[in-house]
């Protein structure tokens, strides 16, 4: 049996944003792909990713382009979502980082 690890959204986060200890995440990220060990999500993940997202952009210190392109990168990781029917339900969270944006920024949004 394959072993398991649940990441949090600090982690998952530090693995897009350039933050000052990525590379030591990065790393870890990387032993666990090597060892073929299943990561997977905790039930509120997707919510606290997008939740900071949507924080740094509103503030700044992310360009709505950038923290779109982070979410993306988050969720093409490889995080298994071990709830029926949660990824189907999270596509609606990108909706939750565009709303602090123009229509300009995010086509189809309703913002």
């Amino acid at each position: 049996m394959n072993s398991l690890v649940c990441v949090d959204a600090c982690l998952a986060l530090k693995l897009v944003l350039g933050e000052d200890d990525s590379p030591q995440a990065i790393a870890l990220w990387r032993h666990w792909v090597d060892e073929n060990i299943t990561v997977v999500a905790p039930p509120l993940l997707a919510y606290e990713v997008t939740s900071v997202l949507r924080t740094k952009v509103h503030r700044g210190l992310l360009t709505p382009e950038a923290g779109d392109e982070a979410f993306r990168e988050i969720h093409a990781q490889g995080i298994h979502w071990p709830w029926p029917g949660f990824l189907a339900a999270n596509s609606g969270l990108r909706m939750n980082v565009c709303s602090t944006l123009s229509k300009e920024h995010c086509p189809g949004s309703g913002s």
